[in-house]
């Protein structure tokens, strides 16, 4: 009765449930991590690319549509304009001799800025 008791209780057992150990975890979640950061790294591939591509398709400057360097000439100054600062530089020379060679715009208007930045620059005290 006792070898029928053992046998019962052997068969009557729940089958072992199947577990991770913390090192197989481990694993799998670093696994996990390196798809994921493949997946980042083609899709940033992928966007270099695009870039690179429509960097290159861009057009160049023709006679239609020329560049914006080479849209201000001195063509761009008003000749009203032009006139006063001659005007100016004549006034402000009074006798001395003086020749003026180029009137041109510059890429952006900058002056009162560093205007503005000479004068905080001066007012501070060099130790």
């Amino acid at each position: 009765m006792s070898l029928f008791l053992a046998l019962l209780a052997v068969t009557a057992s729940p089958a072992p449930t199947p577990t991770l150990s913390v090192s197989t975890a481990l694993l799998l979640i670093a696994v996990g991590l390196l798809i994921f950061v493949a997946k980042a790294i083609a899709d940033l591939r992928a966007e270099v690319q695009d870039l690179r591509e429509r960097l290159t398709a861009r057009p160049t400057a023709t006679a239609e549509h020329p560049s914006p360097a080479t849209s201000a000439a001195p063509e761009a100054i008003d000749s009203t304009l032009r006139a006063v600062i001659a005007a100016a530089v004549h006034t402000a020379m009074a006798d001395q001799p003086y020749r003026i060679v180029a009137v041109a715009q510059t890429a952006h208007d900058a002056g009162w800025s560093l205007e503005g930045r000479r004068q905080v620059f001066q007012s501070h005290q060099v130790r």
